[in-house]
């Protein structure tokens, strides 16, 4: 169960996070191609942070101390 919530914790963070980055390309690329861009971007991102989030802090930087 610790690793679903983790997982859905991370993806939640992620998929805001491209969202609020992405969010200015709006006016200038099609609908399209920004939720394809988005999609590549959570599905790559998620597969590579899942191994060091930490979901008590998720501000902390991966590889950190």
């Amino acid at each position: 169960m610790a690793s679903t919530t983790t997982a859905t914790s991370l993806a939640v963070t992620v998929a805001h996070a491209i969202a609020y980055i992405t969010r200015p390309l709006i006016v200038r690329y099609p609908v399209a191609t920004l939720l394809k861009l988005q999609l590549a971007l959570e599905m790559y991102l998620t597969k590579h942070y899942v191994a060091s989030w930490v979901p008590s802090e998720p501000s902390a930087l991966p590889g950190g101390d």
